[in-house]
This record gives C-alpha cells, sequence and structure tokens, in this order.
C-alpha cells in the first residue's frame, strides 16, 4: 500500500517506508454518523461492544480501500492520459452508486460513441483498473479486485 504509518499497542507511532502517511478514518465516519452513533448507541444499551466494533472495522476496512484506490489511482494515472483519467473518474463515481458499467452506459454518462466507450473499457481492462464480465452485448465492466469502492453499506 505504500509507505504506511501505524501505531503499535503502546501508541508509539512504527513507521513503514521512509514517508510515513497516516489514514484519516475520520472523514468515513462523518459520512457514517448515523452508522456511528447508532452502534454506539446499541452497545451501550446491550452492554456489549460487538455492533459498535463492526462499524468501525468496516468504517476501517472501507478508509483503507480508499486509500488504497487513491494510491492505485495516483500511479494509474501516470500511464493514463489526461482524458482517460478525467473519463475514469466519472465511471468510478458512477460505480460508487452502481455494480457496474455498459458500453452503452459509459456512452450515455460521457457522451462518447460506441467505438469510443469500447476503447476507455478495453484501455482500463488493460491497466487492470476493470474486471469484464458476462459476453459481447451483454458484457460489463466492473473494479478489478483490490479496485473496491464502497458504497453506502453502513
Amino acid at each position: 500500500m505504500g509507505d504506511v504509518g501505524v501505531f503499535d499497542g503502546q501508541g508509539q507511532a512504527v513507521h513503514l517506508g521512509a514517508r510515513p502517511q497516516f489514514v484519516p478514518i475520520e472523514s468515513v465516519i462523518y459520512h457514517h454518523q448515523k452508522g456511528y452513533y447508532d452502534g454506539l448507541s446499541q452497545s451501550n444499551n446491550a452492554n456489549d461492544s460487538t455492533v459498535f466494533i463492526e462499524f468501525m472495522l468496516s468504517a476501517i476496512l472501507e478508509t483503507l480501500q480508499m486509500y488504497s484506490l487513491k494510491n492505485s489511482l495516483n500511479k494509474m494515472s501516470k500511464l493514463m492520459n489526461e482524458k482517460e483519467v478525467i473519463i475514469f473518474n466519472l465511471v468510478s463515481t458512477y460505480l460508487t452508486k452502481n455494480d457496474g458499467i455498459t458500453s452503452r452506459q459509459l456512452q450515455d454518462l460521457v457522451g462518447v460513441s460506441a467505438a469510443t466507450a469500447r476503447r476507455y473499457l478495453v484501455r482500463f481492462v488493460e491497466l487492470g483498473l476493470f474486471q469484464p464480465t458476462g459476453q459481447t452485448k451483454s458484457r460489463h465492466y466492473c473494479l478489478a479486485s483490490g479496485m473496491i469502492l464502497n458504497k453506502n453499506q453502513y
């Protein structure tokens, strides 16, 4: 995942790599405040922290996935031209609300021809960003393994 700073069990920073980076979880919790407070309340009422721990583990996982995606995209953007980066960012946003995208949906999303949409999708597959599923006309694309975007799962 690149250079990451973590804490040991004693609260001391342990640096993995030359430049430590800390992954902020606050923004994920902020976006899921209701789940945070519901988990806290349920755990408090039941005198069992399982619900809250599960929420926090999900928030940590989402944060790490976003961090991993961001780092992967930073590396990939060096291999893509400016237009490809813009298209991929639009598709990534689309995929936060949908399970996949077809060539036709990409055409509608960005206003390109069928051939251009297919070229973008093939390019993203070549870069390891997308994974195709299905046959020719029913083919759709989702993010490749390790390129997970979480939907509102809390």
